[in-house]
């Protein structure tokens, strides 16, 4: 039952991994050329207008976002997405490695 259950589990997330990835690469074509176009510039390339509430008091903030900025989160994405992909690796040699270990037992 152990087996079959870390098999059911280890499958789950390795399809969500799998999804993720999926999503990344299709975000990544979307916005790899627009990241190499302004990446280095130090225009404003976005604004985020907001209200805030503070003491019962309404106040406009906005923070204003440059091709620099753009360019430093998209690689913090792909960062995170590469050590998830390094960790699923790692887990699926674990799990691989439980199994060969299960069948060489018995």
């Amino acid at each position: 039952i152990s087996i079959a259950s870390l098999l059911y589990t280890f499958s789950v997330e390795f399809f969500d991994v799998v999804w993720v990835f999926g999503i990344f690469s299709h975000v990544r074509r979307a916005v790899g050329g627009t990241v190499a176009e302004v990446g280095d510039s130090s225009k404003c390339y976005a604004v985020d207008d907001f209200i805030v509430n503070e003491d019962g008091e309404d106040s406009n903030q906005r923070i204003v976002y440059s091709g620099k900025d753009l360019k430093a989160v998209y690689y913090e994405a792909c960062r995170h997405v590469w050590r998830m992909m390094l960790i699923t690796v790692f887990s699926t040699w674990l799990i691989v490695y439980a199994l060969v270990k299960f069948f060489c037992a018995v």
